[in-house]
């Protein structure tokens, strides 16, 4: 009697049970594809198959071992094939039923067999006496079979292990990002961020060419590496240089940087850094093609908060206000946060905190010789700053959000979303200073708390073209809708594990969590005392993120249906609700593409 596990019948059951599967969920892809961008269809039409072929396979088709390991094992190769399809997707472009049935065709002739032979291998018996079919198939002796199926379940364990998922989720979000696709050329900052690479690593005039009268003199050292290999292949390197750069450091957020956050309030599995990983990969994989700094300065920061937290030694400490000046160098925007930080370390570790003030002066000492020698100027920030402090001031007091149409044919570049209430109140003149804005905002409350809303809202709304932008386009995106979720949802998440703790470890819960927070909160404030564009709202998302991840583990171990837990998802679910109606107010009034004043935002 044949087993019920050879290829032959497990061949057969996949093509009825997973035949039915991928014909409802190509159905999907094409039709979605027709009203919306390829790449958000194939994401649909995948997630509304995950669960099926995850629990289907192993139940109907393979009639295996079904255990939470193997599951995880499977979901973890399932989305593997998920990223290949995705770059299938990105080089043949689809943009009419033709090209999406070509397309459709194309990952169906890829993925289905990935798909049998990793459902084969993960879910299938162990034992000898259940391989005779697949032995008698493939021609081989059950003992070259045990031997493979051993190295093949171990290798399975290892990338289900805390050791192996690190790797593997890095892996498939490096993919993801790069499936994004390199930039078509480089624009404004990121251009002039790359321009100065270039110059460090080719030679010339790095404070001219880098801008570096704005811009902190450690920014020309990001982009080293990939300058370096457009030195050595040529121009043409130079877009997927970049992009494999950002891939490699969204990846390394994701698999290690945010898990090692979460694993400093709960325990993390191996589910937590895939899960880390691929929501990483996804809310910042528009960021991969351009030469910016957003990144690596937040990623700066939040070393220091995870080293700080994992060991609060004097020698933490140092390293951390290196990593907070380092950061403060390459984003000057960031400087309410990383002072709030400070603080905030000064509050848990008292005078031990200290060590962390000179080691910040310390990483702005490249500035100030910089300036010496450009400038004649012992200034530890760049020389033209307070230029900047200037502008952002003026706008700051009535535009809600400034975007870069940087990629739109024939057109021009700022697009401004303004404020009419607010631009009527400074029709006769601007502040000049963040003194003077706070001073006006204090002058004119409510009005201005209404406005302040709207910036941090607005800056939420993401699009798959952030951080730049095509169009004005106030509708809701569904990746706007994500990204207000996962900061609703991890900051209330954070506070809630935060007052959830007894009274005898509530002290430690904070020492970790108000470091973040005040991460949150000076970012916030950043916004408020700024024009942001959508890039400023990075450090909510992530920290975001490390919320979600945290309630998530928080949930696996034990019941999640409690009051305190209902509290929590109902207050979660208005505040997401209320910030992207607040965000859809603040971008409700588009000027036209070009510079504006007050008087032109009130006639709006």
């Amino acid at each position: 009697m044949s087993d019920p596990n050879g290829v032959r019948r497990q061949a057969l059951r996949f093509l009825i049970v997973g035949g039915a599967n991928t014909l409802i969920t190509y159905l999907i892809f094409i039709l979605l594809g027709l009203v919306m961008p390829a790449w958000l269809a194939y994401t649909i039409a995948f997630a509304a198959g995950l669960a099926w072929v995850v629990f289907g396979s192993s139940r109907f088709v393979f009639m295996g071992d079904h255990g939470t390991r193997r599951l995880l094992l499977f979901a973890a190769w399932y989305l593997v094939i998920y990223a290949i399809g995705r770059v299938i997707i990105y080089f043949i472009a689809p943009a009419d039923f033709v090209g999406l049935l070509l397309a459709s065709l194309a990952v169906l002739v890829v993925t289905t067999p990935l798909t049998f032979i990793g459902g084969r291998y993960v879910f299938a018996p162990l034992k000898q006496q259940q391989m005779t079919d697949a032995t008698n198939d493939a021609g081989r002796s059950p003992e070259i079979l045990s031997r493979s199926r051993q190295i093949l379940v171990r290798g399975g364990a290892l990338l289900a292990s805390h050791k192996g998922a690190p790797v593997v989720a890095g892996l498939i979000a490096f993919v993801v990002v790069c499936s994004r696709g390199p930039a078509v050329h480089f624009i404004y900052d990121a251009m002039v961020y790359w321009i100065s690479s270039l110059t460090l690593v080719s030679g010339g005039d790095t404070f001219g060419a880098g801008g570096l009268a704005l811009r902190g003199a450690i920014t020309p050292v990001i982009y080293v590496p990939a300058a370096v290999a457009t030195s050595v292949f040529g121009a043409e390197a130079s877009a997927p240089a970049v992009l494999v750069q950002n891939a490699l450091l969204i990846a390394v957020l994701g698999a290690v940087v945010v898990p090692a956050l979460v694993r400093l309030f709960v325990t993390v599995h191996p589910i937590h850094v895939y899960v880390s990983a691929v929501l990483t990969a996804f809310l910042l994989r528009g960021f991969g093609p351009y030469p910016l700094v957003d990144l690596w300065a937040l990623t700066f920061v939040l070393l220091g908060i995870l080293l700080v937290g994992q060991n609060p030694r004097w020698y933490s400490l140092v390293i951390g206000g290196l990593l907070l000046g380092i950061a403060f160098n390459v984003r000057p925007a960031y400087v309410i946060p990383v002072i709030l930080i400070l603080l905030s370390w000064g509050v848990f570790h008292r005078f031990r905190a200290l060590w962390a003030l000179p080691a910040a002066a310390i990483a702005l000492v490249p500035q100030v010789v910089v300036n010496l020698i450009n400038a004649r100027s012992f200034a530890p920030w760049p020389i033209n700053s307070f230029v900047i402090t200037e502008v952002q001031a003026k706008y700051a007091s009535f535009v809600v959000r400034y975007d870069t149409l940087g990629y739109v044919p024939d057109s021009k570049v700022p697009l401004f979303y303004c404020s009419p209430g607010m631009a009527e109140r400074f029709v006769d003149g601007t502040p000049k200073s963040s003194v003077e804005l706070a001073g006006a905002f204090l002058q004119h409350l409510p009005a201005s708390l209404k406005f302040v809303a709207e910036k941090v809202s607005a800056s939420l709304g993401w699009t798959s073209a952030t951080p730049y932008s095509l169009a004005p386009n106030p509708e809701i995106s569904a990746l706007a809708a994500i990204v207000v979720g996962v900061c609703s949802v991890g900051l209330l998440g954070l506070i809630w594990f935060w007052v959830r703790r007894s009274a005898a470890s509530r002290s430690g819960a904070a020492r970790l969590v108000v470091p973040l927070l005040a991460l949150w909160f000076g970012s916030v404030a950043t916004l408020a005392f700024s024009t942001p564009e959508a890039r400023f709202a990075l450090p909510l998302v992530l920290v975001g993120l490390v919320g979600c991840i945290v309630l998530a583990a928080v949930f696996a171990k034990g019941p999640i249906v409690t009051r305190a837990a209902i509290v929590w998802g109902v207050a979660s679910l208005l505040l997401a609700v209320a910030v992207l109606l607040i965000g859809q107010m603040g971008l409700s009034h588009p000027a036209e593409p070009d510079d504006v004043t007050p008087r032109i935002c009130s006639a709006g």
